[in-house]
């Protein structure tokens, strides 16, 4: 079964995992179903697009920060 990845799911690379890691792959599912749920609520409004480009910017960032704390090794 190939189903297609939601856009939340391309940005934050939810099959990019070489660690194997479930907590990864946990965690991007959650900040892609965050992104998901802005891109749902989307207005055909510029300020209110903005917004939303910025928390989206903003998830990612934290998304990425997330699997670097999570992988960390000393």
């Amino acid at each position: 079964m190939n189903t297609e990845l939601t856009k939340g799911q391309k940005l934050v690379g939810l099959t990019f995992n070489p660690s194997g890691d479930d907590r990864v792959t946990k965690y991007k599912q959650a900040c892609a179903n965050a992104i998901d749920i802005l891109l749902e609520e989307q207005q055909i409004n510029s300020t209110a697009d903005k917004f939303v480009s910025l928390a989206i910017d903003s998830i990612i960032t934290g998304q990425m920060f997330g699997v670097k704390a999570q992988t960390w090794k000393e």
